[in-house]
């Protein structure tokens, strides 16, 4: 069954208690909270945005290839994205796994504005059972149709695409695609 979780949509059929879930762009935790609570799911939280509050999370980015980067705080708060730089360290899926132990996710999350298109882009293997994304058409970093058709074209080598609708959150305008893909 198909359930949404703080704007991203899980198959709920497909989750046991204290599946291993990857959070990129845990800003509010609304995300992680919900499925501890639901699930006692093992969440790792990652922002590149230095966050307010006492809940702990991994601040750095996390993209297609490893090294530093820093934040763009040109863009709107919601929007602020990974940029070239020095400040933060920046891991791909697998080296931020091989970092925290684990092989697979259960869950992967992507809400990184923008940086959703080049991480998925660059996968060799199937990094987890879901990934759930927002692939945001409200930053600089967003991608044509075409573009978007290549893409899942890879992803289905591995996954079958379970939703991929435009929505909009907080705007008066559709500006993000809710997509999720599940392992076949």
């Amino acid at each position: 069954m198909l359930k949404t979780f703080h704007e991203h949509t899980l198959e709920t059929d497909l989750l046991k208690p204290g599946c291993i879930v990857l959070d990129v762009g845990c800003r509010g935790f609304e995300f992680g909270n919900e499925l501890r609570k639901e699930f006692q799911a093992k969440v790792y939280e990652t922002d590149i945005d230095d966050l307010d509050g006492d809940q702990p999370y991994y601040r750095c980015g996390i993209a297609q290839i490893e090294g530093f980067g820093d934040v763009d705080y040109n863009a709107e708060k919601e929007a602020r994205r990974l940029m070239p730089g020095e400040a933060i360290k920046v891991f791909t899926i697998q080296s931020f796994g091989a970092l925290v132990g684990v092989g697979r996710w259960d869950i992967i999350k992507l809400d990184c504005e923008g940086s959703e298109y080049d991480i998925l882009w660059e996968l060799q293997a199937p990094p987890a059972t879901q990934i759930t994304v927002e692939f945001h058409q409200h930053t600089e970093a967003r991608r044509s149709e075409e573009f978007m058709a290549q893409l899942i074209n890879k992803l289905e080598q591995w996954y079958e695409v379970r939703q991929h609708c435009l929505s909009g959150k907080k705007k008066a305008y559709k500006n993000y695609w809710d997509s999720l893909f599940t392992l076949k």
